[in-house]
């Protein structure tokens, strides 16, 4: 007896998502399109996580359950998910978000049809399955209305133009999910993990632009976003992977000859930066002299001694460069404030979503 292989593979990470799992269980496996396996990579997940994983894979046989022996991050998840995947085909979906009905469908008979490497949908991003963040499905690619109106885009057009969306240029959105991938472009390419608690979906879509002959949207909303609730402490990685991150793009930059892109990626470490300390003060509640001793360490990074040449009109990158103390602080305080007031509205609106 033959066995027809599924003509998509789903893969999902999880770690500790018993509060959501179910939904984002069920909302694959009512697709109206039904050729797939769901794999399900347990990440040595200390909640429930894994006894819920066990009753769907009993229940339903197009569910696989993968388990690590210990915690690898989500980014190591997916790629564990490829290792183990069937199908010519793979899409992703984040443990605590959920497929619409017909996402499958419609991002397969678009890939399909085309011979795409790529293939992007709509996405909402919701507070819970009721209150939607926004009115309008949000696109992958790019807002203006000439470049909603591209179904397709080729290369060269397509490495040209868009590889700047890993550099800092909102072209193309960097997630994972809401997209249907050749596998074969990925295995080409030998996309490989790089471990960062952030930036590891841009990574992995990074590395892989390069390798796209084709790339193609759908206007259809296939998936809800989760906005992942109040965070009350900062992320202590946040300022380290934005470096490592950094140092990843640059060598991209170098490899490709898309030295257009430098100062982007510049600019970019510089607001991440503030962005880090701002939050040491607003979540962390931490005093400014200990903010001031935070900074001066960081300035010591030679990182940041080869920034002069790129962020000559860029007055914060300037005050990081000359290591003006008094001028970044000044920043950061203002800066506090406004986002203090913004991080209380926010966990309003969210606290109201969440009844």
């Amino acid at each position: 007896m033959s066995y027809n292989l599924p003509k998509v593979s789903v893969i999902c990470p999880v770690y500790n998502a018993e509060k959501h799992l179910k939904k984002c269980i069920t909302s694959v496996l009512n697709q109206t399109f039904r050729d797939f396996e769901f794999i399900l990579v347990n990440d040595k997940s200390t909640d429930q996580s894994a006894s819920i994983i066990q009753y769907y894979t009993q229940k339903d046989s197009r569910v696989k359950a993968i388990e690590h022996e210990y915690n690898q991050g989500e980014g190591q998840s997916r790629f564990t998910g490829i290792e183990h995947s069937s199908a010519d085909y793979l899409m992703f979906i984040d443990a605590d978000d959920w497929y619409a009905n017909d996402a499958i469908e419609l991002l397969y008979t678009k890939i399909k049809k085309e011979n795409a490497d790529i293939v992007f949908g709509s996405f909402a991003r919701a507070i819970n399955e009721f209150k939607l963040f926004q009115s309008k499905p949000l696109n992958n690619l790019a807002s203006t209305e000439k470049r909603r109106a591209e179904t397709c885009i080729t290369s060269p057009k397509l490495f040209d133009t868009f590889f700047h969306s890993y550099f800092g240029k909102n072209l193309l959105t960097v997630t994972m999910w809401a997209k249907i991938y050749k596998k074969e472009t990925i295995l080409k390419a030998n996309v490989q993990p790089t471990h960062l608690k952030m930036g590891e979906d841009l990574s992995f879509n990074m590395q892989l632009h390069p390798f796209l002959k084709k790339a193609c949207l759908i206007p259809d909303l296939v998936y809800y976003y989760r906005f992942g609730g109040m965070t009350s402490t900062s992320n202590p990685n946040f300022l380290r992977d934005a470096k490592i991150l950094f140092k990843h793009k640059r060598k991209y930059i170098e490899q490709y000859n898309y030295f257009k892109a430098l100062p982007y990626i510049h600019y970019e470490l510089v607001n991440i930066f503030y962005s880090h300390f701002i939050n040491l003060i607003v979540l962390d509640k931490k005093p400014l002299i200990e903010v001031e001793q935070h900074i001066r360490k960081e300035l010591e990074d030679p990182l940041y001694s080869n920034f002069e040449h790129y962020v000559k009109e860029h007055e914060k990158g300037q005050h990081i460069v000359k290591k003006d103390i008094s001028k970044i602080l000044n920043y950061i305080q203002i800066h506090s404030k406004k986002q203090g007031r913004k991080h209380l509205l926010k966990r309003f609106v969210y606290n109201l979503g969440s009844f």
